[in-house]
């Protein structure tokens, strides 16, 4: 019997998005009769468009009422919602299956709603209420408070695992749910070992979410791309191509900021699901910001990864995380071999110490990094020294070896989360 499945996305950035086309993909190949909606809105609709393969039908929702609207029409077997509880409540009044997919499961702060947010009490919150009281009720929570609502009100709960996550407070909340921790979710169909590796890709990823708005990601972008120009055109002259990818409304910008002169042979660009994951695989490394996505997939693509400075506030806790779960086994001095970056939230908190860092204050280090020659120039020296040594098969395998070996010490045993995340669907609806 053909089943019918609608996912939707959070519109924050890359990461929902890209699972949530990934999700479909393997849902194609095992269960190919089936029929795959994908709603969305902002950088989820606009993502998901270049995912189109995938799905069978992209609708874009504006607001709560055009979501109720189609799971009212088009008789759903079951809701998937990748961190996006506006779908999983209303999957829920409307009595349809849902799955929850949540990749930073271990970085919600929950302490707090222990005792509002059971499971008896949001089942009755949420039974046969108007959509209107349900926007109302999204309206007047913490969004960290929305996303333990859609994990109660799930059938079936998916928690991406993330290092130094065995600490974290949530893990009551985790058997509480019966949760189900499963690998990173990654797209690894474009893997193929047997061609040329002539290119370095650079990623913002999605850049679009709640927390930066259009200047600053244009800010961000134009800051990032000054300071590893000079290594990328070193890398260009010796036949490796560079690419950036990212929005491109927001590439738009930094192209016209910069002229054809001062790009010379670096591209900008905004790829397609397909056209990322082969450049990926045809590169001989990866550079993006401390995304849990970006750095999973360059790893499952046996790349290495250069960690670029935050664009928001998520991605130094992220970044801090990962140097704090390895530093049993890796001393100092090759925690920052094993993960080659730079952090602006170095300059204000101990490197270990994962702490709440502000955007405001993100983009006001960034402000002084422009205001100061010196410190542009050392960092913009920094990232070609590392650019230069990442032409060295050597330096490339010995980097790629050392953050596969740290991955592997949370992910060993995992398969990929997509195909066990389908594997569960499927057995349900």
């Amino acid at each position: 019997m053909k089943q019918k499945y609608l996912i939707t996305a959070q519109a924050f950035g890359y990461g929902p998005t890209s699972k949530a086309s990934t999700i479909a993909s393997f849902l194609k190949k095992i269960e190919p009769a089936s029929e795959i909606d994908f709603a969305g809105s902002d950088i989820s609709y606009d993502l998901a468009k270049s995912k189109e393969p995938f799905f069978d039908r992209i609708v874009k929702v504006e607001n709560l009422i055009t979501l109720d609207e189609l799971m009212s029409s088009m008789d759903y077997d079951m809701i998937i919602s990748v961190m996006d509880p506006s779908s999983a409540i209303l999957g829920y009044n409307h009595r349809i299956k849902v799955a929850t997919v949540d990749s930073l499961f271990w970085f919600w702060d929950w302490s707090k709603f222990q005792e509002t947010y059971t499971l008896d009490k949001v089942m009755h919150q949420f039974t046969n209420v108007l959509v209107s009281d349900i926007g109302n009720f999204l309206l007047n929570m913490h969004p960290h408070e929305t996303q333990l609502v859609g994990h109660l009100l799930a059938n079936l709960r998916f928690v991406q695992t993330y290092p130094g996550h065995s600490e974290n407070s949530n893990c009551d909340y985790f058997n509480q749910l019966n949760a189900l921790e499963v690998g990173p979710i990654v797209d690894d169909s474009y893997i193929n070992p047997n061609v040329a590796t002539d290119k370095i890709l650079v990623t913002f990823g999605g850049q679009k979410n709640p927390l930066v708005d259009i200047n600053q990601a244009v800010e961000y972008c134009s800051f990032v791309v000054n300071l590893i120009m000079d290594g990328l055109h070193n890398l260009s002259i010796r036949g490796i191509t560079p690419i950036i990818c990212g929005n491109p409304e927001i590439l738009r910008v930094v192209s016209e900021k910069m002229n054809d002169s001062t790009l010379k042979n670096i591209k900008l660009a905004h790829l397609k699901h397909k056209e990322y994951f082969e450049v990926m695989n045809s590169s001989i490394a990866v550079m993006g910001p401390a995304s849990i996505t970006s750095f999973y997939e360059a790893n499952a693509y046996g790349k290495p990864y250069i960690f670029l400075p935050e664009q928001h506030d998520g991605h130094w806790p992220n970044y801090a995380r990962l140097i704090e779960s390895f530093s049993s086994k890796y001393k100092d001095d090759n925690l920052r071999d094993a993960f080659p970056g730079f952090m602006l939230s170095e300059s204000l908190e101990d490197l270990k110490g994962i702490k709440e860092i502000d955007v405001n204050l993100i983009y006001t280090l960034i402000n002084q990094f422009n205001q100061n020659k010196v410190g542009i120039t050392q960092l913009s020296l920094y990232y070609s020294s590392i650019l230069s040594k990442i032409q060295e098969d050597t330096y490339r395998t010995d980097l790629r070896l050392l953050q596969k070996d740290a991955l592997g010490l949370c992910l060993n045993g995992y398969n990929n989360g997509a195909q066990t995340i389908v594997e569960h669907i499927i057995k349900c609806s």
